[in-house]
């Protein structure tokens, strides 16, 4: 059966339990206001409909956001309704400013955050749009605005809370426990030697998802916030554990089949304390490890000694994200000793090329309605509704796509507002009876909503509210009717067409400045605080590997070793750490090593121009040469293994350059 169907004749239990919640929420929002005779009421069940979430915790998360996006766009617009009310192009060309930076932010930061920001251009919009004639009211105006957000934003909050909650905390242990498992499988089959790209992707997705979510979860008390701290210190332990075991099958390369002997026994004891899973096999593991390494009596290579340190750094990691877990479950306060967040990957120029998208449907319809010498009141709705259609979709890769099936969810909107206006409403003659007529509606567009396949219907009970407008006062009027349905249908009208015709290339503009955020990144690591290098390294990776790889098959038409580079670099950054934290320790070496990571600074800055492979080279022997007068021990050894992985790393990074110019698939991202 199709899935509208399914979703709206045969729904199932979560579907009409959240649809219940969101048209119980948007009433109620709706008859508060109407209480406190509110200029436009209708706002507090619009913002009531948007900050409906499934779970209790995103809930909280966007009306926090909504409602410092609110007043602070309350206070940005009764500032420049103060100071430029007389000089109208200059007060538009402001709005349209605002609505760039605010998407622009909004793209730039990526967490709960930036809904705030878009919240600041909508407001800016919505309050100085319809008093530009009127500057005088603007005050009172902005302040029944934020009022009514503020309505719909508590009332929200308190009935997911309340009604059926979900909290985000239960979600999140789940999928933190998932996250863990395919962690672990992923470095086992590092350590193995096998194929696992696919495996590899999945565990960075699933790490960034319960990153994402567990911001959420900060907002159901103090045990939603220990366990979000907690599952922040899981996920990165576990790119540790997946960086670490990428680093022991390197190892492999440069270890002969007698020194491969030693090794192997560890590394099979370490998977299958992994595939169990639990924290006293780990331990049992690392314990013994521990007695092997600390043994004097038995001799070794350097090579054999950096895999057994980083096999027991593995487990360590390991064991210290089953500890996270726990705390997680548990609810209990942990103390972070790494970054606060995951770091994640920025793109500038694009999120600058989505607020310029948005602010462009603003412009057009500006131009149309002064070239078209329209009223104020004609021209309204069509200037506010394309402001905040193109703030909520500019930043979205497929805009073009949601927001077109937007207008379509408007013109069903639309239809039912004025079958409900022309024939139904003049017969509510009660308050009771116009919230019915109104839940019906509703109830069955929120329900409708949540068909992926239909993502038009998630317009449908906002635009229902914005074209119905009820209030205390009733004026409709079949030429009011007209009017409110041609610049509802204009302003998303506009919108659609400035995302269609305004399309930006994603992948290309992600290929184009990766590789150099990328060598920018690994320069800073080389000079970044050591105690949260590596997490901030490996998370920042993650997400850009996880961009890569959703515009693969676009991207590698331009560069053709894109993903294998980017591996590569995430490779290197690893060696570069391990070197670091193991320097420390010999600050007698801290001459030659700064004159090493200075000669490192140089060529990556000069690659991918020139891979300055003999200049590295001559660096990594002059730094062993001074390793080898401080002493023999096993521990001082393992800088040289460092050092000459760097170096290896470094010979294959230059390698996959130089095939890429060969191969004259880079002329995009490289001029």
């Amino acid at each position: 059966m199709d899935t509208l169907f399914q979703h709206s004749y045969f729904p199932s239990v979560k579907a009409l339990k959240f649809a219940s919640k969101a048209t119980f929420s948007a009433l109620f929002s709706l008859y508060i206001a109407f209480l406190l005779d509110l200029d436009q009421p209708y706002w507090s069940a619009m913002t009531a409909l948007i900050v409906a979430q499934p779970q209790a915790g995103m809930v909280m998360s966007k009306g926090v956001a909504r409602l410092i996006g609110t007043l602070v766009g309350t206070v940005i617009s009764i500032i420049i309704m103060g100071t430029l009310s007389q000089v109208p192009l200059l007060f538009l060309s402001v709005i349209a400013i605002i609505l760039t930076a605010s998407v622009a932010f909004a793209s730039i930061i990526r967490s709960p955050w930036s809904y705030a920001f878009v919240m600041i251009g909508i407001t800016v919009t919505i309050i100085l749009v319809p008093n530009i004639g009127s500057p005088i009211s603007v005050f009172d105006y902005a302040s029944s605005r934020c009022i009514e957000s503020c309505i719909g934003i508590v009332v929200s909050s308190i009935v997911f809370a309340i009604i059926w909650p979900i909290n985000t905390h239960d979600v999140l242990i789940q999928d933190a426990d998932q996250t863990i498992h395919l962690g672990f499988s992923t470095a086992i089959k590092s350590m193995r030697g096998e194929q696992f790209n696919d495996t590899f992707l999945q565990s960075l997705s699933n790490i960034m998802a319960v990153d994402a979510q567990r911001e959420h979860a900060a907002f159901e008390g103090h045990k939603g916030q220990n366990s979000a701290n907690a599952i922040l210190g899981m996920s990165q332990h576990i790119l540790s554990v997946l960086s670490l075991a990428r680093s022991i099958y390197r190892d492999k390369q440069g270890l002969t089949p007698k020194d491969w002997d030693i090794i192997t026994p560890w590394i099979d004891e370490t998977i299958i304390a992994l595939e169990h899973g639990r924290r006293a096999n780990i331990t049992k593991v690392l314990k013994l490890l521990d007695v092997y390494i600390a043994d004097e009596t038995i001799t070794y290579s350097q090579s054999v000694n950096i895999t057994l340190h980083r096999i027991q750094l593995l487990l360590k990691h390991a064991l210290r994200a089953r500890r996270f877990l726990h705390s997680a479950r548990k609810g209990l306060p942990i103390k972070l000793m790494n970054e606060k967040s995951l770091s994640q990957h920025r793109n500038y120029t694009l999120g600058i090329l989505f607020g310029l998208r948005a602010s462009l449907a603003f412009v057009a319809t500006v131009v149309l309605w002064i070239v078209c010498d329209w009223s104020l009141a004609q021209a309204t709705i069509p200037l506010a509704v394309s402001a905040i259609i193109c703030s909520l979709f500019a930043n979205r890769e497929n805009a073009d796509v949601v927001v077109k099936t937007y207008f379509y969810g408007s013109i069903y909107a639309v239809i039912v507002g004025l079958i409900i206006c022309v024939y139904i409403l003049p017969h509510a003659n009660q308050v009771w009876l116009l919230f019915l007529v109104m839940s019906v509606p509703v109830f069955i567009f929120s329900m409708m909503a949540l068909a992926p396949k239909y993502s038009c219907y998630s317009a449908l009970p906002i635009v229902f509210f914005m074209f119905m407008q009820p209030d205390n006062y009733v004026r409709e009027s079949a030429e009011l009717l007209l009017n409110k349905s041609i610049g509802l249908l204009m302003g998303t009208a506009i919108a659609a067409l400035a995302t269609q015709l305004i399309t930006i290339d994603v992948p290309y503009w992600h290929g184009k400045i990766m590789k150099k955020l990328i060598q920018q990144d690994l320069i800073r690591l080389i000079y970044r605080p050591l105690n949260n290098s590596d997490t901030w390294f490996n998370a920042r990776m993650a997400d850009r590997l996880i961009l890569l790889a959703k515009h693969k098959d676009v991207i590698e038409k331009h560069t053709k070793y894109g993903w294998q580079n980017a591996i590569v670099a995430l490779d290197l950054g690893d060696e570069i750490f391990f070197l670091r934290s193991m320097l420390k320790h010999y600050p007698e070496l801290n001459v030659e090593a700064s004159i090493y990571f200075e000669t490192l600074t140089r060529v990556l800055k000069a690659q991918p121009r020139r891979c300055s492979f003999d200049t590295l080279e001559a660096a990594t022997q002059r730094l062993d040469r001074q390793i080898l007068y401080i002493s023999s021990a096993k521990k001082v050894m393992t800088l040289q293994s460092a050092t000459r992985q760097i170096q290896y790393i470094w010979g294959n990074w230059c390698q996959l350059n130089e095939k890429e110019r060969k191969n004259g698939n880079s002329r995009s991202f490289n001029r």
